[in-house]
């Protein structure tokens, strides 16, 4: 582009300030709200019972790094402990069946499945009924774990749909 960084820097800083003001004002909020944990209380909780805990100190490098974390630890963990929650559902639910599916790799939030050609439709089902299903607990409600299944020939190549 022919624009100047001056110009351009300026644009982002405006959407930056719209995202935290007005289009997702309450998100901004609460990544805030984590932020200031790190001070007081001093630790953060996630919905499962996983706490971090922050180290006080007067160096502001440190204090930035652990306010970047504090606003990932909640979201991070209870993803991670969904996720863990549901494979530990996904074995007992395959152990009570005669799925033969095998668990390859977990990556963050996916995990990678080794399943029979034959037993394609039947593992989906399994998926639903165990990841689908977790529940999050959040305030006096709780939320369930959105999945996408997507299949795979080999790591990394959809298959192609036959029509």
């Amino acid at each position: 582009s022919d624009r100047p960084l001056s110009e351009l820097e300026a644009e982002i800083e405006t959407m930056i300030t719209a995202w935290k003001t007005e289009a997702y004002s309450t998100a901004w909020a609460y990544l805030e709200r984590c932020a200031e944990a790190v001070e007081s209380p001093g630790y953060l909780q996630n919905p499962f019972g996983r706490y971090r805990f922050f180290t006080q100190c007067d160096r502001d490098d440190i204090m930035s790094a652990q306010k970047r974390e504090a606003q990932n630890f909640r979201i991070q963990s209870t993803v991670a402990d969904a996720v863990e929650i549901g494979m530990q559902l996904l074995v007992e639910y395959r152990a009570n069946t005669n799925l033969q599916f095998r668990m390859a790799n977990q990556i963050h939030d996916a995990i990678k499945l080794q399943v029979r050609e034959e037993e394609i439709d039947e593992t989906k089902q399994a998926l639903n009924e165990t990841l689908g299903n977790v529940k999050i607990p959040i305030g006096s409600g709780c939320l369930k774990l959105g999945i996408d299944i997507t299949i795979m020939d080999r790591w990394g190549q959809k298959r192609k749909v036959k029509k």
